[in-house]
């Protein structure tokens, strides 16, 4: 019984560490998308393409006139929404 205890703790644990490594990953990931404007042209071409391939799953299509893409990434899509919200709420606090 005790080494079953010990087993389910050490699962616990061990679930509890993949939780905080995912947060800390959300967290990073917000923050660079936050300041993805500035990342971008504060970087190399290689690494631009990367941005915009992450972005942008799909394969941007240019016309004369701009570029058109079929889908947006999806979570960089909620970011988005959220910061288009609270920029709304700042925006009503302020007034």
């Amino acid at each position: 019984m005790e080494e079953k205890i010990y087993h389910l703790k050490k699962n616990l644990n061990s679930f509890d560490k993949k939780q905080d490594d995912l947060n800390n990953l959300i967290k990073n990931l917000s923050n660079t998308l936050l300041n993805v404007e500035k990342a971008y042209s504060e970087a190399e071409i290689d690494l631009k393409r990367e941005i915009i391939a992450a972005i942008f799953p799909e394969k941007l299509v240019y016309h004369e006139d701009g570029y058109r893409t079929p889908r947006l990434n999806e979570g960089v899509g909620l970011i988005c929404l959220i910061n288009s919200e609270s920029r709304k709420i700042k925006t009503r606090q302020t007034a």
